[in-house]
């Protein structure tokens, strides 16, 4: 099995936004907060267009994605999504790495993140730094892991 990334295509905004439901469900929410966050997580021809979205095949199977995005002035990693069938797989630590690279060749010194609290300690196993908490778009009283690594 070998793993291959590639651009995402203006056309598969639909499929990343349901990938990354699928993933986010990995993490036990409900189907309520879920659906609250498929506004948030949506990839669309303009999001794809403006940034830098791949996607990861095994055997031209879709398994997962990442983004890198300018998010209030800050270099982001905005996603990073994995099938749930392949989470816990090693896959992460592929995509994590894979961005980075993509991030030093944008000429970003480093990339910050806002990580689902139980995605906290894969990320601090990446090197990240927990540096505070950032208020979710979706539910007032969630803050999610504000994550910084310099590269």
């Amino acid at each position: 099995m070998h793993l291959k990334f590639r651009c995402a295509e203006l056309s598969e905004g639909r499929l990343l936004t349901e990938l990354a439901l699928r993933s986010k469900s990995y993490w036990d929410y409900d189907k309520d907060y879920l659906e609250m966050c498929r506004e948030a997580l949506t990839v669309n021809k303009s999001y794809i267009t403006n940034n830098i979205v791949m996607i990861g095949e095994v055997n031209n199977e879709i398994i997962g994605f990442f983004s890198l995005a300018k998010v209030k002035g800050e270099n982001r990693l905005d996603n990073l999504w994995i099938e749930p069938s392949n989470i816990r797989n090693g896959y992460g630590t592929i995509f994590f790495n894979e961005a980075l690279k993509y991030a030093n060749q944008l000429g970003w010194s480093s990339v910050r993140l806002a990580a689902d609290p139980p995605a906290e300690g894969f990320y601090i196993k990446m090197g990240m730094e927990n540096i505070g908490k950032v208020q979710s778009k979706i539910k007032p009283d969630l803050y999610l892991e504000h994550m910084h690594l310099n590269l």
